[in-house]
């Protein structure tokens, strides 16, 4: 027995790893003289036979190498319920006065299903669904989620510069929407001049250099002020 306390379910897992040890080294040992067709084996408990229709990375490391280790000597052995009256393993676990164990047919002779047919042995098994079996594994998932939304525009060293490049691109995406705008009208590209209404001067109005400031400011309250913002667009 463990020197330490453990819960009922892992007491009886140790005893389905004992019987898996044991029914390997068995079967080692008859396989030269028999063809073993079929290996069975019986428990009374639902949660370790659960235990074993589950994948054993689902549950905690105790009950997980002892699952797999069970599976590894036993890959093709089928798992059956029994009841605690047939089982005599509860004979020596809940213990017997030795006058009744001499005469005890359950303990020396086993359950009166093996000596039946196997077709006749009652196939079904109960099962616990994974939610409600114990040590399961818990899954920590940590996520850090950031409400604070950088300024795009903290990577420029001056407001001038900063000024500029945004008029330059808005002129860019204006320019862009014109060209378009001008192909759909039939006009030749010819017709396009440097400094026209269509590219723009070569330098910045003063229109144009407003218009990026105005950008610049309400991109700056929609970071420093979000809360009012969404309150005021709403």
């Amino acid at each position: 027995a463990p020197t330490k306390a453990l819960t009922v379910p892992r007491l009886e897992l140790n005893a389905a790893v004992l019987l898996a040890r044991w029914l390997s080294r068995i079967q080692k040992i008859l396989s030269p003289q028999l063809d073993v067709v079929g290996l069975r084996a019986w428990s009374d408990s639902t949660i370790v036979l659960s235990w074993l229709t589950a994948p054993h990375e689902s549950f905690k490391v105790y009950v997980s190498n002892r699952v797999h280790q069970i599976r590894s000597l036993l890959p093709n052995c089928y798992w059956q319920h029994i009841m605690s009256a047939d089982n005599p393993a509860d004979c020596a676990s809940r213990g017997v006065m030795p006058t009744a164990l001499a005469r005890l047919d359950l303990y020396w002779r086993g359950p009166q299903i093996a000596y039946g047919e196997p077709s006749v042995w009652d196939e079904s098994r109960p099962s616990l669904p994974l939610c409600e079996l114990p040590e399961l594994r818990v899954v920590s998932c940590a996520a850090r989620i950031s409400d604070e939304e950088k300024e795009w525009f903290v990577r420029f060293s001056s407001f001038d510069r900063m000024l500029r490049v945004v008029a330059y691109m808005r002129r860019f995406v204006e320019a862009c929407h014109r060209n378009v705008a001008i192909r759909r009208s039939g006009v030749t590209r010819s017709l396009v001049t440097p400094g026209s209404e269509v590219t723009g001067p070569a330098f910045l109005r003063k229109t144009e250099l407003d218009s990026a400031a105005r950008v610049l400011a309400a991109e700056s309250q929609r970071v420093h002020f979000a809360t009012l913002w969404r309150e005021l667009s709403a």
